[in-house]
């Protein structure tokens, strides 16, 4: 392999679990906006604890990026699932803060 299927190998891991947490945090706002006649506008506060979970949880990605690597494919499954979970626990935790939303 080249330098450049190397880099992709390393990064797609980190990308996959970018995808879940934007996932996270547009699905569910689309879904809603579909089901409603009125559009409620986009609120960034109740995002906060989404991405913070979201950023803590780049640790144990980082960590196990090599394991991710080595079974390939569903790996990245595993990335994309724990950066939506990650988003799941950071707006729970906020929701049981008593933080708007």
């Amino acid at each position: 392999m080249n330098e450049f299927q190397n880099a992709l190998l390393v990064a797609a891991p980190y990308f996959f679990y970018l995808l879940g947490g934007i996932g996270r945090i547009l699905i569910p706002y689309v879904v809603s906006k579909a089901q409603q006649q009125q559009s409620d506008p986009f609120d960034w506060k109740l995002i906060r604890g989404l991405i913070v979970a979201w950023l803590a949880g780049l640790i144990p990605l980082a960590l196990t990026t090599p394991l991710l690597d080595q079974i390939g494919a569903m790996g990245y499954l595993v990335a994309l699932g724990a950066g939506w979970g990650a988003g799941d626990i950071g707006r729970e935790g906020q929701k049981v803060a008593g933080l708007r939303g």
